[in-house]
């Protein structure tokens, strides 16, 4: 038989299980006996359609590097053929500069053959953000002449567009600060989102996904940053790891991949919002540890410590190890939060969604999954099956689910809405066992936030219920507050911001609620006190000046809580949602001191209460609005229980 050169050194092995599987030989391929719909098919034939079958052989055989970086064909590392093999919408969480925007340019470029008269859209979260992009395309394009011969036009203004020969238009569109750029775009091959963890608006995200028409493919890519609610960030810490569902990696399953291959989307996942609840994001993590020299050596992992001062400084965790680790100034780091998380199995977590316009409640109970990965570290059961078969399991199981008709409520009298809401909350909430401890935040947006703590001061604080509130007026609030305390019947009584629109509520309550007058503390967060020993409530003087100083009572309760945290004398149930909220509460450093974020810390602010309350009823001290005075009222069973050790 004539020798013949193949293109990749990959492609012996292939051939012959393509053969194989289609039982000729080489010689009837030699000879033209091998036929597909009627004609003759010569090996050459064979080496080009697995070639352009294949992203990773396509590029490999297509791609140049640059001649400062030594020229020569690509060659991709181990660990990048998989994600550039695998039909499916992805999330890369990496370190930098790991090889994500050589998959972006593989993809674009792959798809003059894998995409006829498709579209791609590639998005960042600035336009400068893709100039590397577009510069290494044109590259690519300028180096290759057959590349060059498929591009029909090529556009810079208003924004950057390829459009090829065989009717592929590559569009490229920054995010800003709305996503208005992606409006108007409908894309039926891949969706590229570089740099995504910068893109923080919800409706850049809204108008990200609408692009997308049935069957579109999306892959997000970033470096994490450390804000644990941006959209990339739930996205990845949702999704499939990449090792339970990638196929063997063996030459059968290669094959086999390319002579099956099915589009992404199917019957069951039409929309972009389907695609986004269910269970099709994977999830590849490259941290540069997986590098192969001289990319990754302990000479560079001692430079990366250098340059980042410390192995658990963020900006190492976040472009050397590609982890989401702690936003810069975390007030609650995981160093902190880790070893007191548990999954407390009788934590409850309750949303209360009132919906004014459609006049409806929706409710959701859910507690935690015991089986769940991130809270016992193994699967088991019929969850653990759907973990196998690249289902991830859910952290919650649903208690209770109802949407109640809330249409006739503020026509009802008091004593009816009180029965009303007495009814949802034996629906929904149960009561935890222990001495219980209340915290309510109330936002200025219509969310409010109750948390209840079981324990006793200077012992073990566990967090055993979460009750989230949208689109509450205070009236109601007051009345589901009045039937918690008395379904909860909470020994150590509330604690609430009554800074802002917390007093108003606070008043709401002490003016309609007679019961609660002396159960509710109001705590002004900007107001002042002396600095204290939280041991021993005694005030702690600056050892430098000799002087106490005054700090605030919101900075008083963060110390509470970061000393207990310290000490472990907290237990946080391992809810991904609560933690999220918790990491992601930031500070900036001031001449005064702390000024903490004021972005989604309504529970932090609910649990701050929850502290202060705990602390008054400790040593006594007075709260800026009431003054407290603990009173048991009567007929409660756990009131005088336990009253001593406050």
């Amino acid at each position: 038989m004539k020798a013949i050169e193949l293109l990749h050194p990959d492609l012996p092995e292939l051939l012959d299980e393509l053969l194989r599987r289609q039982s000729w030989s080489w010689e009837q391929v030699e000879r033209g006996d091998a036929r597909l719909d009627g004609k003759p098919v010569t090996l050459r034939d064979l080496e080009w359609f697995l070639i352009n079958a294949d992203p990773v052989l396509w590029a490999e055989c297509n791609l140049l590097n640059r001649p400062e970086d030594g020229g020569g064909l690509w060659r991709f590392f181990d660990y990048q053929r998989p994600s550039l093999r695998l039909r499916h919408h992805v999330v890369h969480q990496d370190g930098a500069e790991v090889g994500k925007t050589r998959e972006i340019i593989a993809l674009i470029l792959w798809g003059i053959v894998g995409i006829a008269r498709g579209s791609i859209l590639v998005g960042s979260s600035l336009d400068g953000d893709l100039d590397e992009i577009w510069e290494d395309l044109l590259f690519q394009i300028s180096s290759n002449p057959f590349l060059a011969e498929q591009v029909a036009r090529t556009t810079t203004k208003p924004y950057r567009r390829i459009t090829f020969a065989n009717g592929l238009k590559v569009l490229f569109r920054p995010a800003g600060h709305d996503g208005s750029a992606f409006r108007g775009v409908h894309v039926r091959g891949w969706l590229l989102h570089d740099e995504a963890a910068k893109v923080t608006n919800p409706r850049s995200w809204s108008e990200f996904w609408r692009a997308a028409k049935p069957g579109a493919e999306i892959r997000i890519y970033s470096v994490p940053t450390g804000d644990r609610l941006c959209t990339f960030q739930r996205i990845a810490d949702a999704a499939v790891p990449a090792e339970q569902v990638l196929p063997p990696a063996s030459t059968r399953a290669l094959i086999a991949s390319i002579l099956g291959r099915r589009p992404v989307a199917d019957e069951t996942s039409r929309t972009v919002a389907r695609e986004l609840g269910g269970r099709r994001w994977v999830r590849f993590h490259w941290p540069k540890t997986i590098m192969p020299a001289p990319f990754w050596c302990e000479a560079r992992r001692q430079e990366f410590v250098e340059m980042y001062g410390s192995p658990d400084d963020p900006g190492y965790v976040h472009n050397v190890l590609g982890e989401p680790g702690d936003p810069e100034y975390s007030v609650f780091p995981a160093r902190l939060l880790d070893p007191c998380t548990r999954c407390l199995t009788d934590y409850q977590s309750v949303e209360l969604r009132w919906d004014n316009r459609a006049q409806r409640l929706d409710v959701l109970a859910r507690r935690l999954n015991p089986q769940h990965v991130a809270a016992t570290g193994e699967a088991t059961g019929e969850d653990a099956d759907d973990e196998a078969e690249g289902r991830p399991m859910s952290p919650y199981l649903e208690v209770y689910r109802d949407s109640i008709d809330m249409s006739d409520y503020h026509a009802l009298d008091p004593s009816a809405k009180r029965a009303r809401i007495e009814e949802l909350v034996r629906s929904a909430v149960r009561r935890p066992e222990g001495m219980l401890t209340g915290g309510i935040d109330v936002g200025s947006s219509s969310v409010t936030e109750i948390n209840v703590e079981a324990g006793i001061p200077g012992g073990l604080e566990s967090w055993l219920l979460r009750v989230h509130l949208t689109g509450w007026d205070w009236y109601a609030q007051a009345v589901l507050i009045s039937v918690l305390d008395d379904t909860l019947q909470p020994a150590g009584g509330w604690g609430l911001d009554a800074t802002g629109v917390g007093k108003s509520l606070l008043d709401v309550l002490h003016g309609q609620h007679e019961a609660l007058r002396e159960r509710v503390s109001g705590f002004v967060f900007n107001a002042v006190v002396p600095a204290i020993n939280p041991e021993t409530g005694e005030p702690q003087a600056d050892p430098q000046t000799g002087r106490v100083p005054n700090i605030s009572y919101k900075e008083l309760a963060t110390q509470l809580l970061e000393r207990a945290l310290a000490r472990r004398a907290k237990e946080i149930p391992a809810d991904p949602e609560l933690l999220h909220l918790l990491q992601n509460h930031t500070y900036t450093v001031t001449p005064n001191g702390r000024t903490f974020l004021k972005r989604h810390d309504h529970v932090v602010d609910a649990w701050r209460c929850i502290a202060l309350r705990l602390y008054v009823l400790a040593f006594g001290a007075a709260t800026s609005s009431p003054p407290v005075a603990y009173k048991a009222l009567p007929g409660r069973s756990d009131s005088s229980a336990g009253l001593k050790d406050f």
